[in-house]
């Protein structure tokens, strides 16, 4: 229990960074800690289940933290990449796109694979 609380702290603290100051390593941050949230949190603040896959797996209230997460990191990503128009490094914007679709199927998974 204690490292979920210590896991949703450092997702306000990402969260808040990449909202003051966009930028790449921080949106990478936000995006590995809002994937690491789905399994460490499973059962212990859940909430009420939103969507109902089948009788024992479902997303939760609690679940929509890393989609939030996700969406955050992606505006900080976009901030920080339409603020420099001349210096655009397309590796590190395809990088940081390669580890969100990797953490992104790992939510799904997650999510299809433990009881909500």
């Amino acid at each position: 229990m204690v490292l979920t609380w210590v896991v949703l702290a450092g997702w306000c603290a990402a969260t808040t960074l990449c909202l003051t100051r966009p930028g790449p390593i921080l949106a990478i941050v936000l995006a590995v800690v809002s994937g690491i949230w789905m399994p460490v949190n499973n059962g212990h603040l859940e909430g009420p289940v939103l969507i109902t896959f089948d009788q024992l797996r479902g997303m939760t209230l609690a679940d929509l933290i890393s989609v939030a997460g996700f969406v955050v990191a992606y505006l900080a990503l976009w901030r920080w990449w339409r603020a420099q128009p001349r210096k655009r490094p397309a590796q590190l914007t395809r990088g940081f796109a390669a580890v969100s679709a990797v953490l992104g199927f790992a939510l799904v998974f997650t999510w299809l694979a433990q009881p909500a």
